[in-house]
This record gives structure tokens, C-alpha cells and sequence, in this order.
């Protein structure tokens, strides 16, 4: 009776875990693209300037030929629901300035206005699928790196497992719940043998 709750709380745990931090692989790119649109497996960049920067040591930017270098608009489409978002901003100036639009499903979540080199916290939102880059630079704009976020997996919870927003827990509550149930069927099971 001890194997069986044992097992089905272990199967239990391993299918809540937390999933494993998603990132844009810009290890391919070194530089200037020339490209107006990157495809990757997790979403799409794409811009109406002249090109894409990316390298996976400077981040990516929409690059134009117009003195304002990294300072134009695009927009991310994810190809999943995404949670926890999070990335970095690099090589900021004085007269910079970025707004992130946060979408699900085509309704607007929230704004955030940047105005120099930070990290960038998208994880209060529960679930997004769509960010849009509208950059208001009088200078060279932003570069953008090391985004991390993961697959948002209805049901689940934990701000690094998807889900329904909340803090991190090492143990997701649909596993707590099993383990506990679990235990005590094994202390009645131990109870039983010994009485």
C-alpha cells in the first residue's frame, strides 16, 4: 500500500514541477542581419527599420540607417503563451527612451517606459503572448538581451512554472496536496502493520 501512495505522489510531483527557463538563441547571428524579420522556435522579432542587430554578446535591437542606430520599434510574437518574463537593456543614452507594451490575446496588459540600461521585469503578468518595442529615442536606443521566461501551462502555478502568477514554490500545491495524502496514507498503512 506505502509503494503505491509513494508512487502516485512522486508521479504527481514530477508532472507540477516547474518547466525550464526559455530563451531566444541569437548564437547564430554576429551582428548586422539584414534581416527585417528573426524566427526562432519561442517567437518572432519582427520591425519595419532597416535591419535586425543581434549577436549573443550585445542582445538585439532594431537598427536604422538613420543616425538613431538601435532606437526604432518592434514587436516580439511569442508562439506560446509566456510567464515570468524577464531581460536585460543594455548600451542606454541620456535622451533614451522605450516603451513595452505587454499583450494577451490582443488586449493590452500594461506599459513600461525605459529610459536607461535596467532588467527589465515582465512577471507580474500572469500570461503574454505579444510585446511591443516602441522606442522614442533622441539617441542610439537599446539593446536587448538574456530574456528569460517560461511556457505558461494552464492550471499550474508558481511565478517559474507558468500559470496563475503567485511566488515560486519548490513544491507546486497539486503536488502538496498528493504528498500529503500520501503520507498519511502511509503512516495509516505503518499504524495498521504495527496494531
Amino acid at each position: 500500500m506505502f509503494k503505491r501512495f509513494a508512487f502516485a505522489a512522486a508521479l504527481l510531483a514530477a508532472q507540477t514541477a516547474p518547466a525550464a527557463a526559455l530563451t531566444f538563441d541569437l548564437s547564430p547571428y554576429g551582428g548586422f542581419t539584414g534581416l527585417q524579420t528573426l524566427t526562432f522556435a519561442e517567437g518572432t522579432f519582427t520591425t519595419t527599420a532597416d535591419e535586425f542587430y543581434a549577436s549573443p554578446t550585445y542582445g538585439v535591437c532594431a537598427f536604422g540607417l538613420d543616425g538613431r542606430g538601435c532606437g526604432h520599434d518592434f514587436t516580439i510574437d511569442f508562439a506560446f503563451d509566456v510567464t515570468g518574463l524577464t531581460w536585460q537593456m543594455v548600451d542606454g543614452e541620456p535622451l533614451d527612451e522605450l516603451s513595452v507594451s505587454a499583450y494577451d490575446d490582443g488586449v493590452l496588459l500594461g506599459t513600461q517606459v525605459f529610459t536607461t540600461e535596467t532588467f527589465a521585469d515582465f512577471s507580474a503578468y500572469a500570461k503574454l503572448d505579444r510585446l511591443i518595442f516602441t522606442d522614442d529615442s533622441q539617441e542610439h536606443g537599446l539593446a536587448h538581451f538574456n530574456f528569460q521566461f517560461v511556457e505558461y501551462v494552464e492550471g499550474t502555478t508558481g511565478g517559474t512554472g507558468g500559470g496563475t502568477g503567485g511566488g515560486a514554490s519548490d513544491v507546486p500545491l497539486p503536488a502538496s496536496a498528493a504528498l500529503l495524502l500520501g503520507a498519511l496514507g502511509a503512516a495509516a498503512g505503518l499504524r495498521r502493520k504495527r496494531g
